[in-house]
């Protein structure tokens, strides 16, 4: 399902309003309504056949782009509005290609087009509307169209001519990263350089490592920034931002510290996917040698585990409660979560207690509201669709093959392709 807009209102004045690309904006391409061939030899009806094309083609995979943003004033005239323009690259400057479909005809090979081109973001245009003034911002983004289509750099011009620039590097981009291509970790930014009016300002560099006490996986190590006066010298001097310390066996990022030192552990239960609490201030190995703490995390993941109504989780937020009143934590901020699993999270606790509940359409699994412990309503969602005039419309393809010999004069064979689509109400 495709919207073409959505507004979003706040103290019921509408706030914004979101426009994107749908079926009427971006159609798919018509089918063929009748072809005809004409053979000679009946014994060489797949070899006439076997190129035969059908031209319908699916353009879903573009539609549903977010096309413009308006943000609406107390007048309900625009304050500003954020354009986005998209083009379809040509990935290695190749167009489509076509393969085999999963059935065969007595006289034909059915083939579908899967396209290789991607539509990609190529320019976003704020504009802001102050005083009677115009002030517009434009950016430009450029991909890698020969090996990957990354994004590999993002250029930004304001009013005053100020120009930004971003440039990215991937793995195909830097020495070393051997282990990175292998595991086809091609489109992660490795490395991210700022220039304003062609100079330098900022540089960060990520790593990854596959040594962590025994498991292999190549995971992130490691987030640096280069010092300004040594960015794209030959030799940059870098400083630790976050130092990623500790995975367990999904790879799931059980403790990390910043630049100034500060450990931060994290539980994960629901089966290891997503994580109840965030403790920050001790290490992982430090926590778990904490008196009773390693029976207390087990008995909080099984409690997650357990998880599957309103009841059982009133269960798990009690434990969690207790796990964040407990002595030998009383130093450290604690943030807990709990979740409904495939749909969102259900309860937020950050460390001064004030909780946010989460509260989802049973039947569209669509978020609500978000309440307070005490069920003060905190924010508040409403989904407003519009309806067709008149039912709802849709193709339903019809194709076959007929043979026709002709009775009188010399023997000659026609083969007719019927290929049309019938509206369906």
């Amino acid at each position: 399902m495709n919207y073409s807009q959505v507004n979003e209102w706040v103290n019921n004045k509408l706030y914004k309003k979101y426009y994107f690309s749908n079926l009427e904006s971006i159609p798919d391409s018509i089918p063929d309504k009748q072809l005809k061939r004409e053979f000679i030899d009946p014994q060489r009806v797949a070899d006439s056949y076997k190129n035969l094309t059908l031209l319908y083609q699916d353009y879903g995979y573009y539609r549903g782009k977010l096309l413009k943003t308006s943000y609406m004033g107390e007048q309900g005239t625009p304050i500003k509005t954020v354009e986005n323009q998209y083009s379809l690259l040509k990935f290695q400057n190749k167009d489509q290609f076509v393969t085999w479909g999963s059935f065969e005809h007595l006289v034909y090979d059915r083939y579908y087009k899967i396209n290789l081109n991607q539509q990609r973001l190529t320019s976003t245009t704020t504009t802001d509307y102050l005083n009677g003034n115009t002030i517009s911002t434009k950016t430009d983004y450029f991909y890698d169209t020969n090996l990957t289509n990354n994004l590999t750099s993002e250029e930004t011009t304001s009013t005053d001519q100020t120009k930004l620039k971003t440039i990215y590097k991937y793995a195909n981009d830097i020495s070393g990263s051997t282990d990175l291509i292998q595991n086809n970790l091609l489109s992660i930014p490795l490395e991210t350089t700022r220039y304003k009016n062609n100079i330098a300002i900022s540089k960060t560099k990520l790593s990854y490592s596959n040594n962590w006490n025994g498991y292999t996986k190549l995971l992130p190590k490691q987030i640096q920034s280069v010092l300004l006066n040594t960015i794209d010298s030959t030799s940059e001097t870098t400083d630790n931002e976050i130092i990623y310390d500790q995975y367990d066996t999904k790879g799931n990022l059980l403790q990390y510290h910043t630049k100034s030192g500060v450990n931060v552990s994290i539980i994960w239960g629901y089966g290891q996917t997503l994580p109840l609490a965030k403790i920050e201030g001790i290490d992982y190995n430090s926590l778990l040698g904490l008196s009773g703490m390693s029976t207390i995390i087990t008995d909080l993941q099984n409690k997650s585990m357990a998880d599957v109504d309103d009841s059982t989780e009133q269960t798990l937020i009690g434990a969690l409660d207790i796990f964040r009143k407990n002595q030998y934590l009383a130093n450290y901020q604690i943030t807990t979560y709990t979740y409904n699993p495939l749909i969102g999270v259900s309860s937020i606790t950050p460390s001064n207690g004030i909780r946010e509940i989460y509260k989802y359409n049973t039947s569209t699994n669509q978020l609500e509201k978000i309440v307070s412990k005490d069920n003060e309503l905190l924010k508040e969602y409403k989904y407003k669709f519009k309806q067709p005039v008149s039912g709802l419309f849709y193709n339903d393809e019809i194709s076959n093959y007929y043979m026709k010999k002709k009775l009188s004069g010399r023997p000659s064979w026609r083969a007719i392709f019927i290929h049309c689509s019938r509206e369906k109400i």
